[in-house]
């Protein structure tokens, strides 16, 4: 890529960032925002850069240590409901519009800046903005290519389906806002070859770079991959399979209803346990519940490595929506080896039937899991996994790739 100038000059020798997120919180609770903070704190790690980070909310996450960020939270409610059905806008940047938080948009573009940054398809509505304002280098941090993905949930719902129609309309509304958030960026970025490859085809003109996620051990006592030696072998540990996420997307919520219809009897069957951790709402766990034998919800979790320390085997299975699962990185790297959807370990550089299993459906994902339970080659698929991504994940070395390609750092 050319290397960009701002119309800013540096400030004191120091490369000044402004994050455009979402949304602020001290949960880093789903993937966008584990992602977003993940590569946002690595660069403001970067020796000579600080980091504004402007988003709704009302709190913010500790900084990491040698972190220059700064946090501006600003208190908004999203929107949501069936008015963004007559907005130009996609769902995702509908709920963000709010004015509150577009004025303090605007007024932050005012200062100087050397890198802008517009974080995901949530933020569609500030390429424009930004673009007016700001005459240095804009970035896109495209989460995923939103385009496909809507098609395909729009796909899936089916003609009969009352919801269709909106999520088709929804669909077309989200291809088009990324269309133009690919043009007024100087850079875009991606999380898989796949994504990678479909805005290339889409977009050839445009510059585009692969910044797979990281990984950083959450607890003092892990080593610089991340391992932690005193785990308990998994065949001490009940016969439970976990699962972490968070459900307050459609999408996730019918991607978790479909898999507990098929595998939920299955498991009761053969007196396996599934533990189900994340955040939702509350009204989908009392759907869910009365009809389940074997799972069982116990919401927000803190720590998931105490979590996963009980867990012989965790599962991905999402049949709806693409990209890189970031919990994934949480079960690599805590030793539970992982069951999944073929195609779900997308961007991990496992192996099906060595680092990774995997199954062709829902179904055949439940029989897979009751068929490994005891099986002592777990721990063997759980070491490799662990042994060939520890160093593969580091969210510095993804910083570091981003100023590269953006023409910052003297190589």
């Amino acid at each position: 890529m050319t290397e960009h100038s701002s119309e800013h000059p540096t400030q004191n020798g120091t490369e000044r960032w402004l994050w455009l997120t979402p949304e602020i919180r001290p949960e880093l609770s789903t993937g966008a925002l584990v992602y977003s903070f993940g590569l946002a704190h690595a660069i403001a790690q970067s020796e000579g850069v600080s980091m504004h980070i402007v988003g709704i909310g009302t709190a913010a996450p500790d900084a990491p240590a040698g972190a220059d960020v700064t946090y501006e939270p600003v208190a908004a409610e999203l929107r949501g409901g069936v008015r963004s059905v007559a907005s130009t806008l996609p769902n995702l940047a509908y709920a963000t519009h709010v004015d509150s938080f577009v004025g303090r948009v605007r007024e932050r573009l005012t200062q100087p800046w050397d890198v802008v940054v517009v974080d995901g398809l949530q933020m569609a509505w500030a390429s424009d903005v930004v673009r007016a304002a700001f005459q240095g280098p804009v970035v896109f941090v495209a989460h995923n290519h939103e385009a496909s993905l809507r098609r395909g949930v729009a796909c899936e719902g089916g003609w009969r389906n009352p919801k269709t129609p909106v999520l088709w309309l929804d669909a077309v509304k989200a291809a088009r806002a990324e269309r133009r958030c690919v043009r007024t960026a100087d850079l875009v970025t991606t999380i898989t070859s796949e994504d990678h490859e479909r805005f290339r085809c889409e977009h050839p003109e445009a510059d585009f770079v692969e910044i797979l996620p990281g990984w950083k051990p959450p607890t003092a006592d892990a080593d610089s991959t991340g391992t932690v030696d005193h785990r308990p072998a998994l065949l001490d540990r009940p016969r439970r399979i976990g699962m972490l996420g968070s459900y307050d997307w459609h999408v996730k919520q019918e991607n978790l209803r479909r898999f507990l219809a098929a595998a939920d009897g299955l498991l009761a069957d053969a007196d396996i346990e599934l533990v189900i951790g994340g955040a939702g709402p509350d009204e989908f766990r009392r759907e869910l519940e009365p009809g389940l034998r074997a799972t069982r919800f116990v919401g927000w979790v803190d720590d998931p490595a105490a979590f996963l320390a009980t867990c012989r085997m965790a599962v991905i299975a999402e049949p709806l929506g693409g990209g890189f699962k970031l919990k994934s990185l949480d079960y690599v790297f805590n030793g539970v080896p992982i069951a999944c959807l073929a195609g779900n370990a997308v961007g991990l550089g496992l192996t099906p039937g060595e680092s990774v299993l995997e199954a062709p459906d829902l179904e055949a994902l439940g029989r897979l899991v009751v068929r490994h339970i005891d099986d002592e080659s777990l721990e063997s698929v759980a070491r490799r996994a662990e042994t060939g991504s520890a160093r593969e994940f580091s969210w510095a070395v993804r910083a570091a790739y981003l100023r590269d390609a953006l023409g910052l750092r003297t190589p």
